[in-house]
């Protein structure tokens, strides 16, 4: 569906401002009309695709090994603060 989506998207056959634009093109302009309007959703969704979440931090305080696997997602650090304060950090691509 992804690449049907993608290649619909190319297609131009939407007029803006006298020319012919392609169907992605005429949805970002809709979408910024949108989101300048002050529609809440549109705002997000465009911030979060422009600026990206926000990081969240989560501490674990565990004495417990564990043998799993761990998915990370690009750009992801990992810090490990022993019981004596000591922290270690790893990025992903490490």
């Amino acid at each position: 569906m992804t690449e049907i989506l993608r290649e619909l998207g190319e297609i131009e056959d939407v007029r803006h401002n006298g020319l012919m634009i392609a169907r992605k093109v005429a949805l970002g302009h809709k979408m910024w009309s949108l989101a300048l309007q002050g529609k809440d959703q549109t705002m997000r969704y465009m911030y979060d695709r422009l600026d990206g979440k926000p990081v969240q931090e989560v501490k674990v305080n565990s004495n417990v090994e564990i043998d799993a696997p761990i998915h990370l997602h690009v750009g992801a650090t990992i810090r490990v603060v022993e019981a004596d304060g000591d922290t270690e950090s790893a990025d992903d691509n490490d």
